[in-house]
């Protein structure tokens, strides 16, 4: 089959296979009116300056020709408004999971937040007690240091009063042998 006259607008002929026309010579020739419809609205696009487009008359070329390029039409449709609902759900699934992301980065900086403040609240907990254990450990090594100058002072005037009494009593045997 050849589908390269395209000036001739009778029908192609098909070869007939078991279970209806060759796929292969069907396809070449839609691929072809493809390229064909495709080359007549870019020219339509170049020439919109001189006139009001208009829509390819499909009647020239047959009506099975007709009926194949307007369910190609259809289809190019179709997938076309599929292709934007596929496009309109991604980008709303790509903002659900957006805002999904932007909840829980808020939620993990409350928790990192609530963290640091517990932290900090923990940290001047632990210094306060820190704080009045060194009190209470300063207060206690005075009150050791006071006791222990206490003893040592006690037993120092208990030395020097015995110390005295030892030397009066020798002072006294002294002048009793002097006498």
């Amino acid at each position: 089959m050849s589908t390269t006259n395209t000036n001739n607008q009778t029908p192609p002929e098909f070869a007939v296979a078991v279970r209806g026309y060759n796929r292969e010579q069907v396809d070449e020739y839609v691929a072809t009116m493809g390229r064909l419809l495709d080359e007549s609205r870019r020219r339509a696009r170049t020439s919109s300056a001189s006139g009001p487009r208009q829509e390819p008359d499909f009647a020239l070329l047959g009506s099975r020709i007709t009926r194949m390029l307007q369910l190609a039409e259809e289809e190019a449709e179709d997938r076309r408004r599929k292709g934007e609902q596929d496009g309109a759900a991604e980008v709303q699934r790509a903002r659900d999971e957006a805002d999904e992301m932007r909840r829980l980065g808020a939620e993990e900086l409350e928790r990192y937040q609530a963290a640091v403040e517990d932290a900090k609240q923990e940290a001047a907990s632990i210094l306060e007690t820190t704080r009045h254990e060194a009190e209470d450990l300063l207060q206690r090594t005075r009150r050791h240091a006071e006791e222990q100058a206490e003893a040592i002072v006690g037993r120092a005037e208990t030395e020097a009063e015995r110390i005295t009494d030892e030397a009066e009593r020798v002072a006294t045997i002294a002048r009793d042998e002097q006498e």
